[in-house]
């Protein structure tokens, strides 16, 4: 979709957060002091209201008599509201010995306050979904939950306590520096990860963007509390920071309540401390080889550009974009249609200083690593081939991302926080509008004033004595630059009704077409006029499939590859034209489509549907170049400790014969498969299931149902099935009660897993119980595990118990699932033993299974708020025949499960002693006794 492609890889600095960010959710200033030790009085409450300084395309700002930004973005549309604080601070303002420090203070945050001592338990007792980030020029602390004043008022008082009120000793320090050692562990596993790293560590000399952000384990050893404390007290504080509030609330009300919470906070008297740090100009090629085992071979390109304020930095994100976009990127085209690369990419750093424009190629054989560099070189250094359908193709697709945020006020704060950290919140529009306007020529311009030779690093060196120098870096002055702009203003919105079970069941008209396809249909007006359609299709049984199911082995990586009418370029642009999302996934069983579009194009978007699921062609080129890119990826994973374990219970749990669509295919299986599977298997597979035979569809915004039923019948009334179907079922039968440990080189992480299987379905009288049981043993960062694993133990960043179980199918499971280091395998186990033990001998008490209880249910009516998960709800209720009633009911049971059956349930599944455990890890010896 343009859309996802978009926001993933060039969308203010998404794919460059990907590269080397660090999110966090654990994580400590009492009466703050000022850089000289003092503490500073506390200002006064004013009485005044903050004053207001522009309104920009639906966003207010406000401003503090203490300094503070406030942005405000109401949208009623959705029933959550996301409260989200941005300090100007991250690894950029790191000082000598300091690397990792503002990520390791955002943890300390999460440690509580004197007036709030367990936020995250808080946090999860409330249904909020929270997180904090660090990234080089900013970090941000947020929460999401269903629209209500006391739980904005209890965030906006923790955020403004912990500006204050966090007081980091020696303990607290020592007991979080194993956990992020953890995630650095988790980071380092990962080769692109650490190629990344390596590229910024040579491109940049002394600028602290060359560092990772999550810092490096030796200042983090180090690092005392007295220092954190005051890189904390240096710039935790109000004229530091934005808080941006979207969603549905009342501005006034809400305005007052953050000028309660942070208006008595005095503005220090010192100055904010600015680093004056710039690298000089490049002044020849630079080489960088990471050499270590598994994965597969990858190429990676930087040269230095400017800061993400400037239009020409804007240009060459957009140039990065039309460079490496498939299908008609050159450089996709040159490296992955020509079979020498299994992808390619390309963005942009939007940082606040100078940053980087980097381009990736990933490899499935070293041999064509010379002949990929040539290719680069030429395309970047001497062709910039870009064309005026190319930059058409780019302005439409960030007008589309524009689009979506207006729809969306959560990822409006998101994508916000971006636009701070580069230094104002304007820019968020600002670079839409140059987008908008930029021409060929400008986009060639900006790529040869910076795609040099002597910029660049990448994998050798060469001297040469005729040196190319890029412009010198240089700041801008944002405020300036961003005054005069013009910028258009928002519109507002109203939905006619909120989306509950009973508004839903009372408004949804059903019906079926003749072939047999059927639908339901939610009238409702959306924001920008959007209309959400979920289409479920399914097809064969266990006879019918038998051994051809392994002809579909590619169908869901070849769906939208074109029709018999458009080509697969044609397709994308069509969809780009409409404004269309729409996704479809396949298998050997059925497909799912996701469709969303504007009314008025409905009918357009139903009939490239019907084109693309009807008559759809899978190209020779495609198949080829997409089975290679399915075969590497599958080779690139296989040496993760994550895959060795899922592996093993694969193999216990789905032990059907060959020719079963049950049959679970280990990587040399799947990859001998593909290596035999031919594109003509495909063709036949399609036009012997596929069908509106078997088929549901939900639909949710302003449409006619008696309409929409006249065009699905015109589109899909002659679309039938020739095969019967029967859905396949996966009958229980017990894991074995073993234990293994699978030995792997060269990981700095490792990965524990227990898994319980026994009879148990959905509808069972035990299943909510049980529910509530594991997510209060596992649930979550507030739940028993990952309070003694974590919080406790520093053991591991990441641990979780979950249950599965099948809608109808007896068929169920209890799965425990820790990564740590390797050396800590013994401790990790214990721990987990212990604290299920714990459980069954004690139980869990009324106050733990109330709040996983108020999540649960919280987190279930925000799902409900959201149109796509309505038409999904909707043909699910189809497909299963039963409505929102259903939902109801679970509901009621959840509310109503008390903590007898809840002890009595876990009591009853759950025993380590019967459960399947296996570990993978690169373990030393005498770590797996």
């Amino acid at each position: 979709m343009p859309a996802v492609r978009l926001a993933a890889a060039t969308c203010l600095a998404a794919l460059l957060l990907a590269a080397g960010w660090s999110a966090s959710s654990a994580h400590a200033r009492s009466p703050a002091t000022d850089s000289s030790g003092q503490t500073p009085a506390l200002a006064s409450a004013p009485d005044a209201l903050p004053q207001a300084i522009r309104t920009i395309e639906g966003i207010s700002e406000y401003r503090l008599d203490n300094g503070l930004t406030v942005l405000l973005g109401p949208d009623d549309a959705r029933p959550t509201m996301t409260i989200n604080l941005v300090y100007r601070v991250g690894s950029r303002h790191e000082g000598e010995g300091e690397a990792g420090m503002a990520h390791l203070l955002e943890h300390m945050l999460f440690k509580g306050t004197a007036k709030t001592p367990d936020p995250k338990g808080e946090f999860t007792r409330r249904g909020m979904s929270w997180n904090g980030t660090t990234s080089w020029d900013r970090t941000n602390y947020f929460a999401q939950f269903t629209a209500n004043e006391a739980d904005r008022d209890f965030m906006l008082d923790w955020l403004a306590d912990t500006m204050t009120g966090i007081r980091i000793d020696a303990a607290m320090l020592d007991g979080e520096r194993p956990v992020v050692k953890n995630e650095m562990q988790a980071n380092d596993n990962r080769p692109q990860r650490a190629l990344n790293q390596q590229l910024m560590a040579s491109a940049y000399d002394f600028h602290p963007y060359g560092r990772a952000i999550i810092g490096t384990e030796s200042d983090l050893d180090h690092v005392q509390p007295e220092r954190l404390q005051a890189f904390y007290q240096r710039y935790y504080r109000p004229d530091n920071a934005v808080l941006i509030i979207t969603g549905r609330f009342d501005p006034a009300a809400t305005l007052q309540s953050a000028r309660r919470a942070f208006g008595p906070i005095a503005r220090p008297a010192s100055p904010l401390r600015e680093p004056y740090t710039l690298d000089p100009v490049q002044q020849g090629e630079r080489e960088i080889v990471l050499r270590r085992s598994g994965g597969l071979p990858q190429l990676s390109i930087a040269y230095h550009i400017g800061p993400g304020s400037t239009r020409e930095q804007t240009a060459l994100s957009v140039l990065a974009m039309m460079l490496t976009r498939d299908p008609d990127g050159p450089l996709y085209q040159a490296l992955v249609r020509a079979g020498l690369a299994t992808r390619v990419w390309g963005y942009a750093m939007a940082t606040f200083d100078p940053g980087l424009l980097q381009f990736g190629a990933a490899l499935d054989d070293a041999n064509h690593r010379d002949a990929v560099w040539r290719e680069m070189q030429r395309i970047l250094e001497t062709g910039l081939p870009v064309s005026e359908e190319g930059l058409k193709r780019s302005q439409q697709d960030y007008a589309n991302y524009r689009r979506q945020l207006t729809e969306s006020a959560e990822a409006m704060g998101r994508a916000l926080t971006e636009a701070v950290a580069m230094g104002d919140w304007r820019l968020l529009f600002a670079r839409f509008d140059w987008i908008a306007a930029l021409t060929v020529d400008e986009v060639r311009a900006a790529g040869q004033r910076w795609l040099l030779r002597d910029n660049r690093t990448v994998a050798w060196y060469l001297p040469t004595d005729q040196p190319q120098r890029a412009p010198a870096p240089a700041r801008v002055d944002v405020a300036a630059l961003l005054d005069a702009h013009p910028f258009s203003a928002g519109e507002a919105f109203e939905p006619d009704f909120a989306l509950t079970p009973e508004s839903i069941m009372t408004r949804t008209v059903t019906g079926a077409l003749p072939v047999g396809l059927r639908y339901a249909v939610l009238p409702r007006r959306t924001r920008g006029d959007r209309v959400n359609i979920a289409l479920w299709l399914q097809w064969g049984d266990l006879q019918s499939l038998g051994p051809r199911w392994r002809d579909a082995d590619m169908l869901g990586r070849m769906m939208q590859s074109g029709t018999r009418n458009l080509s697969f370029q044609a397709l994308e642009d069509r969809q780009r034209e409409l404004d269309l999302n729409l996704a479809i996934s396949a298998s050997e069983t059925g497909a799912q489509v996701q469709l969303d579009v504007r009314k008025d194009r409905l009918d357009a978007a139903l009939a490239l549907l019907a084109d693309a699921l009807r008559t759809p062609v899978f190209p020779d080129d495609l198949y080829a170049e997409r089975k290679r890119s399915r075969i590497a990826s599958i080779e690139a994973s296989r040496d993760q400790p994550e895959t060795f374990v899922t592996d093993a219970l694969r193999r216990a749990a789905r032990a059907w014969p060959s020719d079963d669509p049950r049959h679970y295919r280990p990587a040399d299986e799947l990859i001998a498969d593909l290596r035999r599977h031919e594109r003509a298997q495909l063709d036949a597979f399609w036009q012997d299931f596929a069908g509106a035979t078997h088929a549901q569809l939900g639909a949710v915004g302003d449409v006619d149902p008696a309409w929409l039923r006249e065009r699905l019948q015109h589109h899909f009334g002659d679309w039938a099935s020739d095969k019967p179907f029967t859905r396949i079922t996966r009958p229980w039968h017990p894991l074995p009660t073993r234990r293994a440990v699978i030995r792997i080189p060269d990981k700095a992480n490792a990965v524990f897993s227990q898994t319980r299987t026994f009879a148990m379905h959905e509808d069972n009288p035990d299943y909510i119980a049980l529910a509530l049981a594991v997510r209060a043993l596992g649930g979550d960062s507030g739940s028993r595990l990952a309070r003694r694993l974590r919080e406790q133990d520093g053991l591991t960043y990441s641990t979780y118990a979950m249950l599965q179980a099948d809608r109808v199918e007896p068929n169920a499971a209890v799965a425990i699932r820790a990564i740590h280091a390797p050396e800590n395998l013994a401790r990790v186990e214990t721990a987990v033993r212990e604290e299920v033990a714990r459980a069954l001998a004690d139980g869990f008490t009324a106050a733990e299974i109330d709040s996983v209880r108020h999540a649960w249910l919280q987190r279930r009516s925000q799902a409900l708020g959201v149109e796509v998960n309505v038409a999904g709800q909707l043909a699910s209720g189809l497909y299963w025949g039963d409505t929102l009633q259903r939902w109801l009911d679970i509901d009621e049971r959840i509310r109503t499960a008390t903590p007898e059956a809840v002890n009595a349930a876990f009591r009853k599944y759950v025993n380590l002693d019967d459960a399947f455990t296996v570990a993978a890890g690169s373990f030393p010896a005498g770590a797996v006794e």
